[in-house]
C-alpha cells in the first residue's frame, strides 16, 4: 500500500487533518514559549552593564534575536495553522522557482523541469 492511498480513508483524513493541526500549535507553543522566556532573558539583562567583546553594543541588543526570530516563528506557525483549517493546504514553498525566467521558451530550463517531474514520481 503506498503513503497516497493510506491516507485517502475518511478516517484517517480526519486523523490526519487532527494530527496536522496538532503539530503546528505545538510548533507555536513551542516558539511561543521560547519567545517569552527570552524576552524575559532579555529583559533582565537590559539593566546590566555588559557588551559584546567585538561590537560593543551591549548584549540585550545581541540576544534580543531570540524572541524576535522565535515570536516571527510562532506567528508563521499560527498563520500556517489559519491557512490550512480554512483551504485544507499546508503553504509550500518551491526554493527552486526563480520569478522572471519562462520554462516554457528555455530547452534547458524545460528539460530540468521534465527530470524532476520523473524523479519526483510524476510523468514526463
Amino acid at each position: 500500500m503506498s503513503a497516497s492511498t493510506c491516507w485517502s480513508t475518511p478516517s484517517t483524513k480526519s486523523l490526519r487533518r487532527k494530527l496536522i493541526i496538532f503539530g503546528l500549535l505545538a510548533g507555536a507553543l513551542f516558539t511561543g514559549l521560547v519567545a517569552v522566556f527570552g524576552s524575559t532573558f532579555v529583559w533582565k539583562l537590559m539593566g546590566t552593564d555588559q557588551v559584546s567583546a567585538d561590537l560593543e553594543w551591549p548584549m540585550w541588543i545581541v540576544y534580543l534575536c531570540i524572541p524576535l526570530g522565535s515570536a516571527l516563528m510562532c506567528f508563521r506557525f499560527l498563520q500556517s495553522v489559519y491557512v490550512y483549517t480554512t483551504t485544507g493546504h499546508l503553504p509550500r514553498v518551491d526554493h527552486a522557482h526563480v520569478e522572471g525566467i519562462d520554462s516554457e521558451n528555455d530547452p534547458e530550463i524545460a528539460a530540468i523541469e521534465a527530470d524532476k517531474n520523473i524523479r519526483m514520481g510524476g510523468k514526463s
